[in-house]
């Protein structure tokens, strides 16, 4: 599971937007109810959350490959990136304090943690793959870690392995992501309600060739999809009385349109 309250699966397809997520109840659980402010509770594990709250935070997941051109090799045909940053390559330190690549176990050290940002790894190689993408969050919170996968693409769609591609022009893959706090705790609520986006300073190198998430329409039926997840979860918790089947972070995905270089 993503989040240790709640089992989340999240289904990435070409130009669809999926959201699996478990909503089982925990009926083993219970969460005692704090007559005296009912716009919080406190969970089974003791921790004060807001009640019926989500906090929103976008980013964005992908690759960035390089044809190495006449330096390529039989097993070093291009240089790539797998990064994590802000749709507008904000400042994200507010809420990630790091993140972890595992790359194909080929590779020497294959899992390779971001402590600071740009969250990025760049290494060489010839196969695409697909990579584990691990979100850490800010001690205040109070969240294990969220899982995101992303496959490294080295080739545009239909062009094969092998294929001479121009070394000035490279192959980009991204993901529109939204990290969704469930019911989260209120001092992580008052801090990024009143968080102002800062860019990111120094930028990263690949920032250049980084495209505008500009597509309105999808984003919408995203955050759509997600009201309808929350509305079904809010309808369990009338019925069995629970208060919070699933408080937590998730991680819904949307794939935009490609990008022009």
């Amino acid at each position: 599971p993503c989040c240790p309250l709640g089992p989340i699966c999240h289904i990435h397809h070409e130009n669809a937007v999926r959201l699996c997520r478990s909503l089982e109840l925990p009926l083993a659980r219970t969460a005692r109810i704090d007559s005296m402010d009912n716009q919080t509770y406190v969970d089974e594990i003791g921790v004060r959350r807001m009640r019926d709250v989500e906090l929103v935070v976008p980013v964005v997941v992908g690759t960035i490959a390089f044809n190495l051109g006449k330096k390529a090799t039989e097993y070093m045909t291009h240089r790539w990136t797998v990064y994590l940053r802000g749709p507008n390559n904000e400042d994200l330190s507010h809420i990630i304090s790091k993140v972890q690549f595992d790359l194909h176990q080929t590779f020497n050290n294959p899992n390779r943690m971001a402590v600071q940002q740009p969250f990025e790894v760049t290494e060489h190689g010839w196969g695409e793959f697909d990579i584990v993408i691990h979100v850490f969050f800010t001690a205040d919170a109070g969240e294990g870690e969220v899982v995101i996968y992303h496959k490294l693409k080295l080739y545009e769609e239909g062009e094969q392995m092998g294929h001479k591609q121009d070394p000035k022009r490279p192959v980009l893959s991204e993901t529109y992501e939204e990290l969704v706090f469930v019911d989260p705790r209120p001092e992580l609520y008052q801090r990024i309600a009143h968080h102002r986006a800062m860019p990111l300073v120094p930028p990263s190198q690949l920032a250049p060739y980084y495209p505008a998430i500009s597509d309105a329409e999808e984003l919408a039926a995203l955050r759509g999809l997600r009201a309808k997840v929350a509305a079904m979860a809010a309808e369990l918790r009338g019925e069995y009385g629970a208060p919070t089947p699933g408080a937590g972070v998730m991680a819904a995905s949307l794939a935009p349109p490609p990008p022009t270089l």
